[in-house]
């Protein structure tokens, strides 16, 4: 008997130390892919982009054209070449299975000076790729008395034009599809005013929050990391059964504090809830808002934290477009700390959707503690009140 006790406890350890110390698996810091740029003339280096629907990463050619990608993860990925100038191939097919991927060698072919042609072309992902010649010398700006040579992807370009969004290369490039998600999100982020001038700087740094910005009188400074970028492209996903489209929204929370001076302008926060999302924090009259509901004076509402209208901006985003805007949600407004509201003192908060106008209120609980989840589910349950009330009337 205590030799079946031995060989059984023998069997489990050998069990738990193979899941805990797996001898057969590959770290990601041990995964690299490599390969050679044909073609480049008088020294130019290519940027060389590994991606998929999920993540990219990119790389810089040295004087003989080789490349190479360290600490990325298993999967199968597309290889493309990301420069201005340059006839470039249709992306290589990659599977990264193992340390030492080899990938075939890509040539390109200098365009003359006098060429100009521009083309996108589709592949099997998200961003496709594309080409241009019509860039002979680096495209230049000026920057606070400084001569700044932003990406010359196409969106970079439409960012300076339509926003003086300048995006440096100075610290990592920025690729194609970085600047195509940056463009996305950024033009359906709402702007008053007139738009100050801004360098963006990529970096592969962890940051907290993502961003760092320096706030100038003539023009501002922004650091962004480069994580922002991990799955922020939609796709689709199964969870629990229920079919749905999963993505990262760290880029759009990092786009929002730089927006909203990290929640701190209340008038661009109350701009971006009016035009995208239907309803204000900016409330004229308390009396007249609560009368025959709570019948309350200003003095029981405060305006929201920086860090919580940050929340509530990126928890509508990431609702279905459906859920955008409400009909009869007008005001989001919040009770002062330590208050509840006095029909409802258990509720962390409360939908009045009969009255008009419509509005929610919240107490402070609503955004404490780390579950983040938990807070979204209480967004989206109080505007599903509105959303079911509203749509019967119809």
């Amino acid at each position: 008997m205590k030799n079946v006790k031995r060989i059984l406890l023998s069997m489990i350890l050998v069990v738990v130390i193979q899941l805990c110390f797996p001898c057969d698996t590959i770290s990601a810091t041990e995964l690299s892919a490599s390969g050679r740029i044909t073609g480049l003339q008088n020294g130019d280096a290519a940027n060389v982009i590994l991606y998929n629907n999920y993540q990219s990463y990119s790389a810089a050619t040295d004087e003989k054209g080789d490349y190479s990608f360290r600490g990325i993860e298993l999967g199968d990925y597309f290889v493309k070449i990301d420069m201005a100038g340059y006839s470039v191939p249709k992306p290589v097919q990659v599977k990264v299975e193992s340390a030492g991927v080899v990938v075939p060698d890509m040539e390109v072919t200098k365009a003359a000076e006098s060429d100009y042609f521009y083309q996108w072309k589709a592949d099997d992902t998200y961003f496709g790729y594309e080409e241009t010649a019509n860039v002979v010398s680096p495209w230049k700006v000026e920057f606070l008395d400084e001569d700044v040579y932003p990406s010359d992807a196409t969106d970079s370009i439409r960012l300076y034009q339509k926003y003086k969004v300048i995006l440096s290369d100075e610290e990592e490039k920025w690729a194609g599809d970085y600047t195509s998600r940056f463009y996305e999100l950024y033009q359906n982020i709402p702007q008053q005013g007139e738009k100050k001038p801004s360098k963006w700087i990529l970096t592969d740094k962890h940051i907290n929050n993502d961003i760092t910005i320096t706030y100038g009188e003539e023009a501002n400074t922004v650091t962004l990391s480069k994580d922002v970028f991990q799955n922020a492209i939609p796709r689709k996903a199964k969870v629990n059964g229920t079919l749905g489209t999963f993505f990262s929204n760290r880029l759009y929370d990092a786009l929002v504090r730089y927006v909203t001076h990290d929640g701190e302008d209340i008038d661009a926060v109350d701009y971006i809830l009016v035009q995208n999302f239907g309803c204000s924090i900016k409330v004229p009259d308390y009396e007249e808002l609560t009368a025959g509901v709570t019948d309350e004076t200003a003095a029981a509402f405060e305006m929201f934290k920086p860090e919580e209208l940050v929340a509530i901006l990126n928890m509508f985003e990431e609702m279905p477009s459906g859920f955008h805007k409400i009909s009869g949600l007008k005001y989001l407004i919040r009770r002062t700390d330590g208050t509840k509201n006095p029909i409802y003192p258990d509720a962390a908060a409360v939908s009045w959707v009969h009255h008009d106008p419509g509005y929610m209120e919240f107490v402070d609980v609503a955004f404490k503690g780390d579950q983040v989840s938990d807070t979204f589910r209480l967004m989206l349950h109080e505007k599903s009140h509105f959303y079911i009330v509203h749509r019967k009337s119809r």
